[in-house]
């Protein structure tokens, strides 16, 4: 069963095969960085780098499934998992925001309660409420 976990080095050749799988997949693994590597660009495949690389990740919710694990509802249980961290942490509504092109990621956040907001140039922006 899918269990929330903070980032940790530990899962350093994890998320480096995670990184093949959607290189061989002729996918960007750039979404595994949710955009946040950039100045661990040159050193977070070694390990002293991601280290350095999951000190900085957080305040926001992502999720991203590696191909050979999708469609069996794993995003939608990270995502429901996040929720409650949210409400802990005294966030009332999260947003979530997914490419408009990503239906994969739309149906995710509509299964948790995600309120279409607007479009902003290719993102979708969705408010879930936490139970506040």
């Amino acid at each position: 069963m899918p269990q929330l976990t903070l980032p940790d080095v530990r899962f350093h050749a994890s998320y480096l095969d995670a990184v093949r799988e959607f290189t061989e997949a002729g996918l960007d693994p750039a979404v595994l960085e949710s955009g946040e590597i950039g100045p661990y660009g040159r050193t977070w495949r070694e390990p002293a780098g991601f280290a350095s690389f999951v000190l900085e990740l957080g305040g926001h919710i992502g999720y991203v499934v590696r191909p050979g694990a999708r469609r069996r509802g794993h995003a939608t249980a990270m995502l429901a998992a996040a929720l409650p961290v949210c409400r802990q942490l005294g966030i009332a509504r999260a947003l979530v925001t997914c490419d408009a092109g990503n239906t994969a990621s739309r149906k995710v956040i509509e299964a948790n309660g995600g309120e279409f907001e607007d479009r902003r140039g290719i993102k979708l922006r969705y408010w879930i409420r936490t139970g506040n």
